[in-house]
């Protein structure tokens, strides 16, 4: 494991055909509950926990503990936290740790107190237990599992501040709130994803959880980030999840986050369109006058001053085919579908998945289908020229970077003599 800070130790180791107004069918059946309000599927039905006996701290083991669904108790240790849990266990020991994390005293003090009953486990004693628990893997070695616990708050944190953890939490949270249904969305840059995200996330009835990515660049405090989604996931009202950001088909797959009841969801666009937006976008940010990193380092690779204006069309175009030829991505449709940024490798994955897409130009009915909040586009870029203004050598440039994007988009447009037409729709 990389990147795990052990405290005690000191050291590292690691679309349908049909729907309402020829947009994608939405699939928008009702979760499937039972009369009592259970939510039916993919729920154990046999698992154990570990509940302490005496002071002697000797592990008893509850074999085939309920689920503490809402409506029902658990029959296992209760955590003496001022918070509710209606729609998942935390007989878990992953459960008990959300369930610290959104104590009503803060989180600090939700890790102590459940450091506090986990020191009286024999397992907890050894760092074996926390990469059972946790990451929910083994260790990679003896040391790993064998290293003494002192401290499991501690233990607790080293492993949820891992980077390990951040690139594992989304499985993580959506496996312990396994009753919520998941509309997974590959969200292909300059595609109108951004608009898609933020409806979702306006909307009451869903959680969200953050791609690694984010979380990495973004999340100082990263037990704060994990509280709020846990947080986030427990709402009452709350009947489905999804994950901002880029997240990709091969994610999804290799992870196995969808399930038989789940989608997965992506917006088409033209590629040539989406290249155009990637230069107008890079303008826009670089106009902008903003000093962050990311500007800097752009500015850096195009060879402009740190201060240097854009002014004038003829430096935009200019600057339009160094930007498509240092900062655009290559294959940046089929990159999202496949780990090798081919054309054959996407379109299997697609079918794997039943990606249900979304053209561009339906994005609003799709969203009005499926009660999202809309007001305006999200992220757009100031459109400074179209592609017949931009000059050959660089239109070239920009087919050669396209390449297996265009026969994607083909093959999913395409109207007849193709295995993927009952996902899509176009008019």
């Amino acid at each position: 494991m990389k990147n795990v800070k052990h405290p005690e130790m000191g050291q590292k180791t690691m679309i349908k055909r049909g729907g309402a107004g020829g947009v994608v069918s939405a699939a928008s059946e009702p979760w499937p509950t039972s009369d009592e309000g259970v939510v039916l599927g993919d729920v154990r039905s046999n698992f154990s926990v570990q509940a302490v006996a005496g002071d002697l701290g000797e592990p008893v083991r509850l074999q085939d503990a309920p689920l503490a669904f809402s409506g029902t108790e658990s029959t296992a240790v209760s955590l003496e936290h001022n918070v509710s849990w209606p729609e998942t266990s935390h007989n878990s020991t992953f459960g008990r740790v959300l369930h610290a994390l959104t104590d009503s005293d803060g989180y600090e003090v939700g890790l102590d107190r459940l450091g506090v009953e986990l020191a009286k486990l024999v397992q907890a004693k050894k760092q074996r237990f926390f990469y059972e628990e946790i990451l929910k893997r083994s260790p990679e070695g003896y040391d790993a599992a064998m290293a003494d616990v002192n401290s499991p708050s501690d233990a607790i944190r080293g492993f949820l501040c891992s980077d390990e953890f951040v690139v594992r939490h989304n499985k993580l949270f959506l496996d312990e709130f396994a009753h919520l249904k998941r509309e997974l969305i590959v969200h292909v840059p300059k595609s109108g994803g951004t608009t898609l995200l933020n409806g979702y996330q306006r909307h009451s009835s869903y959680a969200s959880l953050a791609d690694e990515h984010y979380v990495l660049a973004n999340c100082a405090d990263r037990l704060d980030y994990y509280r709020g989604r846990a947080e986030d996931m427990r709402r009452p009202e709350v009947k489905s999840v999804v994950i901002t950001g880029h997240v990709r088909a091969p994610f999804i797959l290799e992870n196995g986050l969808k399930r038989g009841c789940d989608e997965v969801y992506s917006i088409l666009r033209n590629p040539v369109e989406s290249a155009v937006s990637f230069v107008n976008y890079i303008i826009t940010e670089l106009m902008s006058g903003s000093g962050h990193a990311e500007n800097a380092s752009r500015r850096g690779i195009l060879g402009l001053s740190p201060d240097e204006p854009i002014e004038g069309r003829e430096m935009m175009l200019r600057l339009s085919a160094a930007i498509v030829d240092k900062l655009m991505p290559s294959q940046n449709l089929c990159s999202m579908f496949s780990r090798y940024d081919k054309f054959d490798d996407a379109a299997q994955t697609i079918a794997i998945l039943d990606v249900r897409f979304i053209p561009i130009e339906r994005l609003d009915d799709f969203m009005t289908l499926k009660g999202l909040p809309f007001t305006h586009r999200d992220n757009v870029s100031k459109s400074f020229f179209e592609f017949c203004d931009i000059d050959r050598d660089t239109q070239m440039l920009i087919f050669e970077k396209i390449g297996e994007d265009l026969k994607l988009y083909n093959w999913l447009t395409r109207h007849a003599d193709t295995e993927l037409r009952p996902y899509f729709q176009v008019g």
